[in-house]
């Protein structure tokens, strides 16, 4: 719903491409940590754990950024963000 409003408001789909460009950076900086371990060692426990509360640090602040997007569109897109953030 939020895609088809998109193509009709110009804010919301620039927010929506602000939305994607953090999503992908997100998935390519997980993808990224978990290649970093290679093979798991025990020993490298908290090395992994710092990497992924950087990750989710990082991931948290995205969401931050999501909603930033939408602050200034019109209609419902907004709205609809926020609530999925909710429930997410």
């Amino acid at each position: 719903m939020i895609l088809l409003t998109g193509a009709k408001d110009p804010m919301v789909s620039q927010a929506l491409d602000v939305c994607k460009q953090l999503l992908d950076i997100t998935v390519e900086d997980l993808h990224g940590a978990v290649d970093k371990m290679g093979s798991f060692d025990p020993n490298k426990t908290d090395d992994y754990l710092e990497d992924f509360k950087v990750w989710l640090s990082a991931t948290v602040n995205h969401q931050a950024t999501y909603l930033d997007a939408f602050k200034d569109t019109k209609g419902e897109a907004g709205e609809k963000v926020k609530d999925f953030f909710k429930t997410a």
